[in-house]
C-alpha cells in the first residue's frame, strides 16, 4: 500500500539538498520547509503534529500552539496538543494550568500525553522518514504563520469557542483603550529590539485618543505594565490613564483581549491578545508579522 507514497518520496529526492540545508540546526526554517514538503506532497503519513520542547513565558508558547494550529488546519495535518508544563515568569504549576484553561486549545484536540515523536528538522533532513508514520514535534511554526499571518482568520471562530476568559460589558460612549508597555525583563540596555520609548508611546497615544474622540467616543486608558509608578511618569503627567502595573498576567490577559482598541507591545502577550481581540488594534512593528485589518503605527 506504501509503494505509491514510496514512488512520490523518490520524486522528490531532488528536492532534498534544499529541503534539508540548514534545517536541523535551525527551527524556524524547518517548519518553513515542512510547509513546503507538504505542498509538494498531500500523502506524506503526517499522523499529527504537536508543540514541545519549550519552557519559555506564556505569551511565546501559546503563540507557537496557535501557529501549529494555523499549520494543522491549512494542511489537514491532525493537531495533537501538549499541554503547558514549564513556563517561564509564573509562580508555579498552579499558574501555568490557568493558563491552559484560559486559551483551551486543546479542548476537543488528541493530546500527546506518552506518544513517541519525531523532531520537524529531521523529518524534513531524512527522506527515508517520508515512508512510514510519523508523529512530528516542532517549536513553532511561525514561518509558515508569518509568511501571510490571515491565516489565523481560519481558526479564529474555534480559538474564540475554545477561550474561556473573562468578558467585559461595552461601555456606552466609551472606547476602552489598553496600552500593552513592555518592560521588565526589556529595556533600552536588554532586549532592546522590543523596547519602546516613553516619548514614542507619547505620540502614540495622542494619535489613538484622538483617533478614538473623531468617532465621537470618550477614550478611557489603561496601561498594562510592570515596574513603579515613577516610570511612567512622563505617561500619566500628560495623559488620564489607569496605570495597572505588576498585576496578574491572566488577569492582564483578559484586558487586552475584552478593550475596544489594543496597543500592542513588541511579544508574544500582545499578539495573541491581538488575535482574539474583536476590536482595533494598533501594532508596533516586530520580528512576528500583522494580521492585515491591524494598524501598523
Amino acid at each position: 500500500m506504501l509503494a505509491p507514497l514510496v514512488r512520490e518520496c523518490r520524486k522528490l529526492a531532488y528536492r532534498v539538498d534544499l529541503l534539508a540545508r540548514g534545517a536541523s540546526s535551525n527551527p524556524r526554517l524547518a517548519s518553513k520547509r515542512l510547509a513546503q514538503l507538504r505542498q509538494f506532497s498531500t500523502t506524506l503519513p503526517i499522523i499529527g503534529l504537536t508543540v514541545a520542547g519549550r519552557d519559555d513565558g506564556a505569551g511565546a508558547q501559546i503563540q507557537a500552539q496557535l501557529s501549529a494550529l494555523a499549520f494543522c488546519r491549512h494542511f489537514s495535518v491532525p493537531y495533537v496538543h501538549k499541554p503547558l508544563s514549564v513556563v517561564q515568569h509564573t509562580s508555579g504549576p498552579s499558574e501555568v494550568s490557568r493558563w491552559e484553561r484560559l486559551f483551551g486549545i486543546g479542548f476537543e484536540e488528541e493530546q500527546l500525553r506518552d506518544r513517541p515523536t519525531t523532531p520537524i528538522e529531521e523529518f524534513v533532513a531524512t527522506p527515508a522518514l517520508w515512508a512510514k508514520p510519523v508523529l512530528l514535534r516542532c517549536l513553532h511554526m511561525h514561518h509558515f504563520a508569518d509568511s501571510d499571518p490571515n491565516v489565523y482568520r481560519d481558526i479564529l471562530g474555534e480559538l474564540r469557542r475554545k477561550y474561556t476568559g473573562a468578558t467585559l460589558p461595552a461601555l456606552r460612549g466609551i472606547a476602552r483603550i489598553a496600552v500593552h508597555m513592555r518592560r521588565g525583563d526589556v529595556s533600552e540596555s536588554s532586549n532592546a529590539e522590543r523596547f519602546a520609548t516613553t516619548e514614542s508611546m507619547v505620540a502614540i497615544i495622542e494619535r489613538i485618543t484622538a483617533e478614538v474622540s473623531a468617532r465621537g467616543l470618550q477614550p478611557n486608558i489603561a496601561l498594562y505594565s510592570q515596574g513603579v509608578p515613577h516610570d511612567f511618569a512622563a505617561l500619566t503627567e500628560r495623559f488620564q490613564i489607569d496605570l495597572q502595573i505588576n498585576q496578574d498576567p491572566i488577569w492582564t490577559m483578559e484586558r487586552l483581549i475584552e478593550s475596544e482598541v489594543l496597543v500592542m507591545a513588541k511579544s508574544s502577550f500582545s499578539y495573541v491578545a491581538a488575535l482574539l481581540n474583536r476590536g482595533a488594534v494598533y501594532y508596533q512593528p516586530f520580528w512576528h508579522k500583522p494580521m492585515s485589518h491591524w494598524t501598523k503605527l
